[in-house]
């Protein structure tokens, strides 16, 4: 599809490094996001890299090619990492740790998420929280403790009050423990984590 193509177009051009020299002085950027300063034209092209290779992760987990949403998910976190920008490592992680619980792959979703956990308590904007929690609760829930998943749906549900779909959807959640509906599918908790798309 042209969405596919347009991204695949963009990360040929953002993975030159020559563009670099064609990036304005930092002093036109606002970006409250990043630690290191000076803020250096590599660290604008990698963090616009890393959001178009996130998107390409996240076009492609739509699509439930998880292998691919995962390959250039982990290449947006090598962006993330060199420039070590703490609100986008925390939303990567984040959805890294989704797409492993997409994958049955419930400790590697629990590493990651719980990563995103600890990143998000270095930022002031919280917003990442409720998604956490609830992929945290998501989790716990695939690996069978329901207490546990309670927990972390209940978080979710605190948290999230603006977000009305995730809102719903932890209340759903959290209904499905009470009325003892415990033993979810994977493709069951597959398709919720898709409507968290961030």
């Amino acid at each position: 599809p042209a969405s596919l193509q347009t991204y695949l177009s963009a990360n040929e051009i953002l993975e030159d490094a020559s563009i670099e020299e064609s990036i304005l002085p930092n002093r036109y950027y606002r970006w409250d996001d990043f630690i290191k300063k000076p803020i250096t034209p590599r660290m604008i092209r990698l963090r616009i890299l890393g959001y178009n290779q996130l998107g390409l992760g996240l076009l492609y987990e739509t699509v439930n090619n998880y292998d691919k949403a995962l390959l250039y998910s982990k290449l947006s976190k090598q962006q993330f990492e060199e420039i070590n920008n703490v609100h986008n490592l925390c939303l990567i992680n984040m959805i890294i740790g989704r797409l492993y619980l997409s994958l049955n792959k419930k400790d590697s979703a629990l590493i990651f998420e719980r990563k995103a956990y600890d990143l998000s308590n270095q930022l002031e904007d919280q917003s990442n929280v409720p998604g956490i929690s609830m992929s945290l609760g998501r989790i716990y829930l695939a690996m069978g403790n329901t207490s546990l998943a309670a927990d972390y749906f209940r978080t979710a549900r605190r948290g999230c009050g603006h977000l009305r779909g995730r809102y719903r959807c932890a209340i759903r959640d959290t209904m499905n423990l009470r009325n003892g509906c415990a033993a979810h599918d994977r493709r069951r908790i597959c398709s919720a984590s898709r409507r968290d798309i961030h």
